[in-house]
């Protein structure tokens, strides 16, 4: 008596889901596996494997072909135009108080409120 192929293939399914329910290391070592199968069906998989992984890139030179130009070494040379200075308006300190009434300056028990130097954003200085 031969059985048929489909009953054949989801009787071995469900062997093989069972397995990767039941067992935590089948599981890993199957998705590894399955993953390293499947990154390896192609050469763009390949490909795109060495890319990602971190490993250097090898180059694939033809018979005939011109090498590539090599890159010249370039140097930047940074300057610094502008200097950071003390801000005028808080005197480097960050804060300034809070503009008050005219009426209440100097009033008994009138306390000015310390908030953040407009002009520097409170960090005490300015770039010239």
């Amino acid at each position: 008596m031969i059985p048929d192929i489909g009953t054949v293939m989801v009787f071995a399914l469900g062997i093989l889901v069972g397995m990767i329910l039941g067992n935590k290391d089948f599981r890993y070592k199957f998705f590894k596996g399955l993953r390293g199968f499947l990154a390896g069906l192609g050469k763009s998989a390949r490909n795109y494997n060495t890319h990602y992984s971190g490993s250097e890139k090898r180059e694939i030179r033809r018979e005939g072909s011109v090498p590539a130009r090599e890159r010249p070494e370039v140097q930047h040379i940074y300057k610094q135009v502008h200097t950071p200075k003390p801000c005028p308006t808080c005197q480097g300190s960050g804060r300034v108080y809070e503009k008050l009434n005219p009426m209440q300056e100097g009033a008994p028990g009138i306390k000015p409120k310390a908030i953040t130097c407009p002009d520097c954003e409170g960090e005490g200085r300015v770039w010239d």
